[in-house]
């Protein structure tokens, strides 16, 4: 009877021994796995800022090149007027 008892209790030993290997490794892993999760997601900020900042810098891009062309158009625009009161004018002072 003592050594049945005592493999008894060598035994539910061995169980408890296994059953904290398995929580441990199931504890490594399951903190690998949200490290890696933590770490996708601080990617995907990082991609989504990224593309962020570089619509950001496009955008501006593209109302400093149209804002250049609108100040060309009125410009020329400008100028165009401007000729075509200096003809009327010297029209106007040939025919007095």
């Amino acid at each position: 009877m003592g050594y049945e008892r005592r493999r008894a209790g060598d035994v539910a030993l061995a169980a408890s021994l296994l059953r904290l290997s398995v929580d441990f490794f199931v504890g490594l892993v399951a903190a690998h796995l949200a490290n890696g999760v933590f770490e996708h997601d601080v990617l995907l900020e990082e991609v989504v800022d990224g593309y962020f900042a570089f619509g950001i810098v496009v955008h501006r891009a593209l109302e400093e090149e149209a804002e250049e062309a609108l100040y060309a158009m009125t410009a020329g625009a400008s100028s165009e007027v401007t000729q075509e009161n200096e003809v009327e004018a010297e029209g106007s002072g040939r025919g007095n």
